[in-house]
Parts: C-alpha cells; sequence; structure tokens
C-alpha cells in the first residue's frame, strides 16, 4: 500500500511540476510580449506576427506607419500656431468666440485632412491582404486603436 501511495504521490508531483514550469514559461513570454509592445517597433512587429504578414507586407506596413507619422507630424507643425492662439485666446479674461470658432474649424479641417490620407493609405496597404488579414487587421485596428471602451 505504502508504494501505491509514494508512486501517487510521485505523479502528482511530476504533473505539479509540469504545471509549474508551464505556468512561468507563459507568465515569461508574456512578460517579454509587454515588453516589446511598449516600443513602436515592437507593436509594429506584434502586428505584423499577428496577422502573419509576409516580408513584402511587413515592409508595406512598415512605410504605411512611417507615411502617417510623417503626414501626422507635418499636420502638427502647421497647426502649432493656430493651436497656440487657441489658448491664448480662451485664457482671455473675454475671449473672442469668433477666433475660438475659426482655430477650432481649422483644427478640424487638419483632423479630416489626417483622417483622408491615412484612409487612402489604409486602402493601399489592405488591398496587399487577403481576406482573413484584412478582417484580422480590421479587427487590430478597432480595439487597439479606435477602442470606444477607453471612454467607459
Amino acid at each position: 500500500m505504502k508504494r501505491k501511495s509514494e508512486f501517487a504521490l510521485n505523479v502528482l508531483l511530476a504533473i505539479s511540476l509540469g504545471f509549474n514550469i508551464f505556468f512561468a514559461s507563459g507568465f515569461f513570454s508574456a512578460k517579454a510580449d509587454l515588453r516589446q509592445a511598449k516600443t513602436l517597433p515592437g507593436r509594429v512587429e506584434f502586428i505584423a506576427n499577428t496577422l502573419r504578414l509576409s516580408d513584402e507586407q511587413r515592409e508595406a506596413f512598415r512605410r504605411l506607419r512611417d507615411e502617417l507619422f510623417k503626414v501626422g507630424r507635418e499636420i502638427k507643425t502647421e497647426n502649432r500656431e493656430v493651436i497656440e492662439s487657441f489658448w491664448q485666446e480662451i485664457l482671455k479674461d473675454q475671449p473672442d468666440s469668433a477666433k475660438i470658432e475659426d482655430a477650432l474649424s481649422h483644427a478640424a479641417a487638419a483632423r479630416h485632412e489626417f483622417a483622408a490620407a491615412a484612409t487612402q493609405k489604409m486602402k493601399e496597404f489592405l488591398a496587399m491582404l487577403d481576406q482573413g488579414q484584412r478582417e484580422a487587421c480590421a479587427q487590430l485596428i478597432r480595439k487597439y486603436v479606435f477602442s470606444y471602451a477607453r471612454w467607459d
């Protein structure tokens, strides 16, 4: 009887050890993924791996990211004065509503310009993907870029 209980205990210990190794490796793997996601190149790599992009598609995705950042920086630089004038005006004792509206209209037009450019670039990139990749890409964008859950 003692041999059977020792054998059962050894089996349970081996199973427990296996689970511990499994969970520890999962923990370290998840930690590495989180570290990778903190950097822009890491996020690009995460998305590329998730979508299973080919080398050509990866390069197109990197170009898309670079072009969108470039357009975004250009628009931000062009609007720096408008944004500054908005803040100067709104902080006055009696702000001029017309000037504030003008600044807001200018900012809205700039956002629209960026959205139009981003949409065009995204259409070009999505055209390179198969249907499954497009759907997965849309899922990632919905989840990480346009997540309305962040506002709940």
